[in-house]
């Protein structure tokens, strides 16, 4: 029903905002991965990989998530942030630029763009239009 779509939409759009905060928080802090343990002994030391997995998650969430923007904004707003997380690292001690973490940052929007403009949202639990991730 129409109100249990906008229960989903809400609850992952808080999902949304809690993981995008944490996943600053993680890169951002001089610590980064190293405050929860979680990353290292699940994903190895591969922080290629994490940062890969880490994006892709978070543009799953923010399409799943249906903000009122267009998708090209979604596109441009996720890529600005994968990339930015990665400058700001630069000048945050204890931590370094990495220009491969910053690639696999894109990479993992775009796999998760490409892969939500094939799989429908309506697949996956959440009814509603297919984004169009093509425009």
């Amino acid at each position: 029903t129409n109100m249990n779509q906008q229960i989903i939409q809400r609850a992952l759009r808080v999902l949304f905002l809690f993981y995008w905060l944490s996943l600053t928080v993680g890169l951002v802090h001089p610590r980064g991965g190293d405050l929860t343990g979680f990353a290292g002994p699940i994903l190895g030391e591969y922080s290629e990989f994490q940062h890969f997995l880490a994006f892709v998650a978070l543009a799953i969430v923010a399409v799943l998530a249906r903000f009122s923007v267009t998708p090209s904004t979604l596109k441009v707003a996720l890529l600005s942030y994968a990339i930015l997380a990665e400058a700001v690292q630069a000048i945050v001690p204890g931590r370094a630029l990495s220009l491969t973490d910053g690639m696999a940052n894109v990479l993992g929007v775009l796999a998760a763009l490409g892969i939500m403009s094939i799989v429908k949202p309506s697949s996956v639990g959440y009814a509603g239009n297919k984004p169009d991730f093509e425009s």
